[in-house]
């Protein structure tokens, strides 16, 4: 079946945390919307009977943190796009596919708005995942 990919959520502790509330689950939302994209992307570059494409997301529970992986089996990122894929504008979809906005808006509701942090792990052709480290509390305005 093209374009499905098995998912799986795993759920650790308590992680309840004001940040994945309301207005901010977009951010998380967008990294699920982009492993979706790359695991299907390989999959059709693949073809092979034995890549299943797969996303996984977890939580942890930190103690005054609250830890997000979200991570795909997908194509990757190559050490020359890592570098840019926070920047506002970057993308490296197609003309219509991607605004090169979604990293970056995520990037600044996690780090700037909740004073967090994202960082990425990712072995190009095999897989990506992003980890994200939230405080618990709301952050407060300086």
């Amino acid at each position: 079946m093209s374009g499905i990919c098995k998912s799986t959520i795993r759920h650790s502790g308590r992680p309840s945390c004001s940040a994945l509330r309301n207005s901010r689950a977009p951010s998380t939302l967008n990294l699920i919307s982009n492993g979706f994209y790359a695991a299907t992307k390989r999959k059709e570059q693949d073809r092979s009977d034995g890549y299943e494409p797969t996303l996984a997301a977890s939580t942890k529970n930190l103690g005054d943190r609250v830890e997000v992986r979200i991570r795909d089996n997908g194509t990757g990122i190559p050490p020359d796009v890592r570098e840019k894929i926070f920047n506002p504008f970057f993308t490296t979809k197609p003309a219509g596919e991607g605004t090169g906005l979604g990293l970056s808006i995520c990037h600044d509701i996690i780090v700037k708005q909740h004073g967090g942090s994202v960082d990425v792990d990712t072995k190009h052709g095999e897989f990506t995942e992003f980890r994200i480290i939230l405080p618990r509390g709301q952050r407060r305005s300086h």
